[in-house]
């Protein structure tokens, strides 16, 4: 029997697994007579579920898998940047697979930064291809300085100070919170980007 442990349900037995092209999904009856869908391994990696019996064996290895593809697709991003960054840093297509974007004069600092988020762990695109972390922080940044009219250059000088201004309590700091908080995480990331 395949059973689960939720930690707002309780315990569980899954009623049926359907494998698909992204993944394995269960069905899990709860005590109470819920009935909830989850997916291996994301579900038990956040910590929302915990496998019990025949099912833990098949979770850790899947967790192990999902974690050995994560590994390889960042060392891949981190051969793939210093290429782009040094080769023509003027010209760099995002190579996100649902929205490419062109982005056109890049500066080092900017490329710089977006290496330092990569080797800090940060995904460059989701598992279905969408944008991450990497690009979301480096564009807000970049409407930081847009809407602050200044460059990378002085954004680096100035980088405590425009933190201070977007964070709570600042004078920008409904555009700081912008699309859940993006502007100033990535603001606060840069900050810990020059200090490095």
């Amino acid at each position: 029997m395949q059973t689960v442990r939720h930690k707002t349900y309780g315990y569980g037995e899954v009623i049926s697994k359907e494998v698909g092209k992204t993944g394995t999904a269960i069905t899990v009856r709860f005590e109470d007579g819920v009935e909830k869908r989850f997916s291996i391994p994301e579900s038990f990696i956040v910590g929302a579920l915990v496998a019990e019996g025949e099912l833990k064996d098949e979770v850790d290895r899947a967790i192990e898998q999902k974690r050995a593809r994560d590994e390889a697709r960042r060392k891949e991003a981190l051969a793939s940047v210093a290429p782009v960054a040094s080769a023509h840093p003027a010209a760099r297509v995002c190579r996100a697979k649902k929205h490419p974007v062109a982005v056109a004069v890049r500066s080092t600092i900017e490329a710089a930064y977006e290496e330092y988020l990569i080797k800090a762990g940060y995904k460059i695109e989701t598992d279905s291809g969408y944008q991450s972390t990497v690009p979301q922080y480096v564009r807000a940044v970049s409407s930081v300085l847009e809407n602050e009219g200044m460059s990378w250059d002085t954004l680096k000088r100035r980088i405590a100070e425009i933190i201070v201004r977007y964070d709570v309590g600042g004078a920008m700091e409904s555009f700081g919170k912008k699309s859940m908080s993006t502007p100033i995480n990535a603001l606060k990331r840069f900050g810990e980007f020059v200090s490095a």
